[in-house]
């Protein structure tokens, strides 16, 4: 099928919540853009970096971890039985976005496909699908909640602490990190089985 308008690549800088609904999009980069290039231009960086302490966002290994930017633990890091654990437990919170993503393109298929319209008609698309996504999952399309079994409580001097921290470096990784190792969470064995092969 030929298009007489542009066909559009564009990456995506999103947040949701536990439910799928979409807190944040932007779609403003074009579809060459590394992730971090991207979510520096996104805006999101400044709204991330201004949350309340102890309050952050999950993300993935192309972001940078910060004391509100929890991200896991990689290369040989990620060999430690205690961080594997952090790892395993931050991505089944992480996953929420893929699905989001998933049950995005799933529900309005025009998205399934190359976007075959003009540049400005792009993101109004990809906005008007978003909210319609929203309004879905607040009419009762629902998604299972998350329900971890024991919330992570943070030490009271944590809320104390008012500097950022070093760019790259988190102490709410850290914390986090302690928190599942001293509760003596591990990944399950089904999932190490299955990695294994």
């Amino acid at each position: 099928m030929m298009c007489n308008s542009f066909v559009i690549f564009t990456i995506i800088q999103a947040a949701c919540d536990s439910q799928c609904r979409f807190v944040y999009m932007n779609c403003l980069s074009p579809g060459s853009t590394n992730d971090i290039v991207a979510y520096r231009r996104s805006g999101l960086p400044d709204k991330v970096e201004a949350l309340p302490l102890m309050r952050y966002v999950v993300g993935d290994n192309a972001y940078t971890p910060t004391e509100h930017v929890l991200v896991p633990f990689s290369g040989s890091e990620k060999d430690d039985p205690a961080k594997d654990a952090y790892n395993y437990h931050l991505s089944q919170v992480r996953i929420r976005i893929e699905m989001c993503f998933g049950r995005f393109v799933s529900k309005w298929r025009i998205l399934k496909n190359p976007l075959c319209v003009k540049l400005r008609n792009a993101t109004r698309i990809i906005y008007a699908c978003t909210r319609l996504h929203n309004y879905c999952i607040n009419e009762g399309d629902t998604v299972l909640d998350i329900n971890p079994d024991n919330p992570i409580d943070l030490p009271a001097e944590y809320y104390q602490q008012r500097g950022r921290g070093l760019q790259g470096q988190s102490q709410m990784r850290e914390i986090v990190l302690e928190k599942v190792n001293s509760r003596g969470l591990s990944r399950p064995l089904h999932n190490v089985i299955r990695n294994k092969y």
